[in-house]
């Protein structure tokens, strides 16, 4: 009756290691999924970055080429304007230097 009892016990006691193990092996497949999850969230939020970055850098550039093109005409309406004063006061020094004389 001993034996049987002691029998009973050690096929408990592999029958529990066995359930033991194998709710390790379930806790370490779930770390492993759950690794998994993250570092795909990681990949795709870097991607989703990138994107935003990109388009950022984009719409930045849009905007200075708008502002570049902005001044590159009102430095050309400058130097024309420039181009204007400088006739009427070429013009008005001659018309001055003929009246003298």
């Amino acid at each position: 009756m001993l034996s049987d009892t002691v029998g009973i016990s050690e096929t408990a006691s592999t029958s529990d290691i066995a359930t033991h193990d194998m709710s390790n092996m379930v806790d370490v497949q779930a770390i492993v999924t759950a690794m998994a999850d993250m570092e795909a969230q990681r990949k795709e939020q870097e991607q989703q970055f990138a994107v935003r970055m990109q388009d950022i850098l984009e719409k930045t550039t849009e905007s200075l080429e708008t502002e570049l093109k902005q001044v590159k005409q009102y430095n050309k309406e400058l130097m024309e304007s420039n181009i204007r004063i400088e006739a009427h006061l070429t013009k008005r020094w001659w018309q001055k230097l003929f009246d003298r004389e």
